[in-house]
């Protein structure tokens, strides 16, 4: 039986903390716009660069799910191949990523919610909505090339029949896919802005 172990921010913790979880879907609010690696500026020298993370559940910062967002930054910026490498770190490469994340939510309400929708074995729907912020500082060394910030949200269902859709918005896929679009948006705009490097050709408008 699935919970909510995997996933990287503090709501779907508490959910899981409050009550079972079966017939839990998901919906990213789809705030920011799509992008794919085509899209993305490619620098004619990849210069290799840093990061550094940190997470933050309505303003306590939380280390739970740091692995699990490391992953998804290694992998989004390795796919998009601006980089000649990708690590975590402090003092080898010129360039550094500041990346913070933060969940925000009401969580006296997720848990009254939560603990209805449990009290009555799912028949009444439990509901719960958080809001996503992703803030990046790009430095080379120590002076600020330029600050990002990057917001969406998604929405959480749990009710007995929707045990159904759960194969397509299962709740730590969804939130992945939110942060996933986040850091797309995040290299588009560096590429963009050309903060790093000459670009060596822009992409034609799709």
């Amino acid at each position: 039986m699935h919970r909510f172990r995997c996933c990287p921010l503090g709501l779907a913790a508490l959910l899981a903390a409050v009550g079972s979880l079966e017939g839990c879907v998901a919906f990213s609010g789809h705030q920011l716009p799509t992008y794919t690696s085509e899209q993305l500026i490619k620098l004619s020298e990849k210069p290799a660069i840093e990061y550094s993370l940190m997470a933050y559940a309505n303003g306590r910062e939380t280390v739970a799910g740091l692995p699990v967002q490391q992953k998804h930054i290694e992998a989004v910026f390795g796919q998009s191949q601006m980089f000649s490498s990708v690590k975590a770190g402090i003092g080898i490469s010129p360039y550094h990523f500041f990346i913070t994340t933060k969940e925000e939510f009401n969580k006296s309400a997720v848990f009254l919610s939560s603990f209805l929708s449990g009290f009555t074995f799912l028949v009444v729907p439990g509901y719960a909505h958080a809001d996503a912020i992703m803030d990046v500082d790009v430095k080379e060394g120590d002076r600020l090339l330029k600050h990002y910030q990057y917001r969406d949200d998604y929405t959480m269902w749990t009710e007995i029949l929707l045990i159904f859709a759960m194969p397509f918005y299962w709740p730590p896929t969804v939130i992945n896919a939110t942060f996933d679009n986040m850091l797309m948006n995040l290299l588009h705009d560096v590429g963009r802005d050309n903060i790093l490097q000459t670009p060596a050709s822009t992409p034609s408008a799709s």
